[in-house]
C-alpha cells in the first residue's frame, strides 16, 4: 500500500490499469454509440437511479409495461 507500506494487497487481473483501459476503448467503440443510435429511433428510455431501487424497478416495469 502506498500510504501504510502494507503487504497484504491484492489486486485483481481484471482490474489492472491496461485491463480497465481496454475496456473503456471498448465502451466508447462499441457501445457507447448505441445510445444515439437508440435516442434516434426513439425507442431509448432513460430512468433516473438516484431515485432508489424500489422507484427504479417500478419506472422500469412502466416502461416496459409488465
Amino acid at each position: 500500500c502506498d500510504k501504510c507500506s502494507s503487504a497484504n494487497i491484492v489486486q485483481r487481473p481484471d482490474d489492472r490499469e491496461e485491463v480497465v483501459r481496454t475496456r473503456l476503448e471498448t465502451y466508447r467503440a462499441q457501445t457507447a454509440p448505441l445510445i444515439e443510435y437508440y435516442a434516434q429511433t426513439g425507442l431509448l428510455k432513460a430512468v433516473d437511479s438516484s431515485t432508489g431501487a424500489d422507484a427504479v424497478e417500478a419506472e422500469v416495469t412502466r416502461i416496459v409495461g409488465i
